[in-house]
């Protein structure tokens, strides 16, 4: 049972981080660095 609960929270944790890998790569688009 909690191997289950361990392996759904992963990769929830993947997506969620997949998912703010994207956001972070369109707001790089939108604004240009200055840098």
């Amino acid at each position: 049972m909690k191997m289950d609960i361990d392996e759904r929270l992963r990769g929830d944790v993947i997506e969620s981080y997949q998912k703010l890998e994207a956001y972070f790569k369109l707001m790089e688009e939108k604004t240009p660095n200055p840098t």
